[in-house]
């Protein structure tokens, strides 16, 4: 289900992006899962404004998953309509705020001799899986 801000916003998602429309929009002009997924990813890489709102974005009602290929076609279309619509959302900028997983990803992308310290635990105590807790 969208999100109640949504619903009353009249905003609608069409093929060519968004903008407000008056009717629904046809099933056959939405986007699949997949572009949508692309597309937040790359705004994510293109605009740090966008990938700070998408991790304000999951944490508030994704569970934290930051993966948009582990949402659906509606979540990841009300994310994009968020983002559209000029609204923000408070992100926490605090070091409480930064995670376990964050701290993980980017010592294995500035250090070689952690990234294969962390694949030996992974193998040993992970089960194999490389991905941070």
């Amino acid at each position: 289900a969208l999100p109640l801000w949504l619903k009353e916003s009249g905003l609608e998602l069409q093929r060519e992006g968004l903008h407000s429309a008056s009717r629904p929009p046809d099933e056959a002009m939405m986007q699949p899962m997949e572009q949508l997924a692309a597309q937040v990813k790359e705004l994510q890489r293109s605009d740090p404004n966008a990938k700070e709102q998408w991790g304000a974005y999951t944490d508030l009602s994704g569970g934290g998953k930051r993966d948009p290929s582990k949402h659906t076609a509606e979540f990841l279309q009300g994310f994009l309509v968020h983002l559209q619509s000029g609204m923000r959302m408070q992100v926490d900028t605090t070091a409480e705020a930064f995670s376990v997983a964050e701290a993980v990803k980017a010592m294995q992308r500035k250090s070689a001799s952690f990234k294969t310290a962390w694949r030996s635990f992974c193998m040993e105590f992970g089960g194999g899986s490389e991905g941070p807790p």
